[in-house]
């Protein structure tokens, strides 16, 4: 099992040494005094992945970087009922794709073609400023078969797979709070564009789970 392709990157992130004039620099200089203040305020509230992951953005990693959630990390992510819901649906999708075209008794990996988009954690602050919006989609192994009252029904070995493009952009995906008065998503922009931070995709996977029932 696999999770989809992943999207093409957004058409308004910043782009890596676009803005390296005095100006550039002299705002980037700034936007760090900032951005260790958020840090700072994230430390004290004891999150963890927050600021993990800010600084892996401030540390510049390069372009071809990837953040891997580790079992802890993910274990968090997927137990929260937006990611729950967003997997719920994406097991949706699969049920009927395999219900459409069944291949009774033989067991077929199916994925989804695309991404559960736009999730959006609200019941955990840390996770909450880690990941913004972001892509949630199950990949399975299922099996059909008709039951003895010729319904079809199913079993379903699956994965949570959850995919970030850790960013940005102008409209707030990415949006950092101290407090709910002060955001600072520009500012940490402006790092990137005067080269002193780089975003990177980050991703993972839950342990197996399972499904059974009738399509």
């Amino acid at each position: 099992m696999h999770p989809p392709e992943d999207r093409a990157l957004p058409k308004n992130r910043a782009i890596y040494g676009s803005d390296t004039g005095v100006l550039g620099k002299a705002a980037a200089t700034l936007a760090r005094v900032d951005l260790t203040a958020v840090l700072v305020a994230w430390d004290s509230f004891g999150y963890d992945l927050a600021p993990k992951l800010l600084r892996t953005y401030l540390r510049d990693e390069g372009p071809n970087y990837q953040y891997r959630f580790d079992s802890a990390e993910i274990r968090k992510i997927v137990k929260t009922s937006a990611v729950q819901k967003a997997a719920a649906a994406s097991l949706d999708e699969v049920k009927g794709m395999a219900r459409t075209e069944p291949r009774i008794g033989v067991a077929t990996e199916i994925t989804p073609a695309g991404w559960i988009g736009n999730v959006e954690i609200t019941d955990d602050d840390d996770l909450a400023n880690a990941l913004g919006h972001f892509d949630v989609a199950v990949g399975t192994d299922t099996t059909v078969y008709k039951a003895d009252d010729g319904s079809l029904r199913a079993e379903m070995d699956y994965r949570i797979y959850v995919y970030d493009y850790y960013n940005f952009d102008l409209k707030g995906d990415h949006l950092i709070n101290i407090n709910p008065a002060k955001t600072i998503n520009n500012e940490a922009r402006q790092m990137e564009e005067a080269g002193w931070a780089r975003s990177f995709k980050s991703r993972g996977e839950s342990a197996m789970e399972h499904w059974s029932g009738t399509l």
